[in-house]
């Protein structure tokens, strides 16, 4: 079934790269995740080695490991800018929890093993901003696998923010999920036509689209790295043998190769915009299929928008469909919130972005006629709903 969409006519600061690598003395620690048995919590092991960890790296400069029971954030400020060069990854792993966990802050990797009884393991870890991004002996991608991070229209002159964060299903050369290409190709293994609408949108409102490329079974780039579901075992009927049976130092890969860089180059751009004084709005491009078993029920919506903290412009958005006749939903068939979502809380709300996400039903965007239907309904509304929401 294919939505009768509205006629709509298609309408710098340099970043220095740093190109040395850092030593790190263990893969496990570094690692933002916990297994599903074992609850994440602000106390938890995991937790102080990511922040302990993180310090030691991106920040090797003695005398801020004495200043114990400071934030990472607080010490990133007394550093001078020219003697910290990895600030935005530190602030990246940093910006899921204010605690400095004291004694434990500034630790050495080796004393956080030492203390959570940690096994020790040789690695180098380069920065997440690297050209590419970091590649791990070991890892989960190989020499010949592409960065993950796409970008079109990088530096765009327009304050919107496209992402797209499940925009391919490609696997790793080095992971085994134990499931075939169908199922990749479906549903679960990415979200089908949204990257396709992301770039016409972005084409049609010369905005900058930061997506990822690897398929959200290998992980899934909208969710916190520790939730059960970010390489989830099993959806909508379909098991991963290859999620069920991985490792912490194979869990770690992924996060450090896979979803760092992503979301490191969403904070660069952020970053960048917010230096310049520019008023951003941020974008999440996704879509979602008419029928799933584990969210049973009807899905009768050919658009969605979702929000968390930030209704305005989803709702703006809806209203205007609203009036056009268009059965827009808000905050179905998913809702957006801080345990099961990573992009609009971590990089929208925490930073007083304007936002939304956009779920566009899969039927409707299944051909290249309805992906150009889609995209010039958004680039004709989200202008005037920006409109709407700025005027009193």
């Amino acid at each position: 079934m294919k939505a009768e969409w509205p006629k709509e006519t298609i309408p710098e600061l340099p970043v220095k790269t740093p190109s040395a690598t850092t030593a790190v003395t263990n893969t496990h620690i570094w690692m933002a995740i916990r297994s599903p048995e074992r609850p994440r919590t602000a106390h938890s092991p995991t937790a102080t080695a990511v922040r302990a960890t993180t310090i030691r790296t991106v920040c090797p400069i003695s005398r801020a490991r004495r200043r114990r029971g400071r934030s990472a954030r607080a010490v990133a400020a007394m550093i001078p800018r020219h003697r910290f060069k990895w600030k935005e990854s530190l602030h990246l792993v940093c910006c899921q929890t204010k605690r400095s966990f004291r004694g434990m802050a500034f630790a050495s990797p080796r004393a956080v093993c030492h203390r959570y009884k940690m096994t020790l393991s040789g690695t180098t870890l380069p920065s997440p901003l690297d050209p590419g991004g970091p590649r791990w002996e070991g890892g989960c991608l190989g020499p010949e696998d592409p960065p993950p991070v796409m970008r079109l229209r990088e530096g765009a002159a327009t304050r919107i923010l496209l992402t797209c964060d499940h925009a391919g299903h490609r696997v790793p050369s080095n992971v085994a999920l134990g499931v075939g290409e169908q199922d990749l190709c479906r549903h679960i293994g990415y979200d089908i036509g949204a990257l396709a609408v992301a770039e016409r949108l972005s084409g049609a409102l010369d905005a900058e689209l930061i997506a990822q490329r690897y398929s959200r079974l290998v992980i899934d780039c909208n969710r916190p790295p520790h939730a059960p579901d970010a390489m989830p075992r099993r959806v909508d009927g379909t098991t991963v043998p290859g999620n069920a049976a991985i490792t912490p130092s194979g869990a770690a890969a992924r996060v450090a190769e896979i979803f760092m860089p992503y979301h490191a180059a969403i904070e660069a751009s952020l970053d960048r915009r917010a230096a310049r004084g520019e008023a951003t709005v941020l974008v999440a491009v996704h879509s979602f299929t008419p029928q799933h078993r584990d969210y049973p029920g009807a899905r009768p919506w050919p658009i969605t928008f979702l929000y968390n903290r930030q209704p305005a412009l989803s709702l703006a958005l809806a209203a205007i469909l609203a009036e056009r006749g268009v059965n827009a939903g808000l905050n179905v068939p998913y809702e957006v919130d801080d345990a099961s979502d990573y992009a609009i809380p971590v990089h929208a709300e925490r930073r007083g972005i304007v936002s939304t996400l956009v779920e566009v039903r899969q039927d409707t965007i299944g051909d290249a006629e309805g992906v150009a239907a889609a995209a010039a309904l958004l680039a004709g509304i989200i202008p005037l709903a920006l409109d709407r929401i700025a005027t009193p």
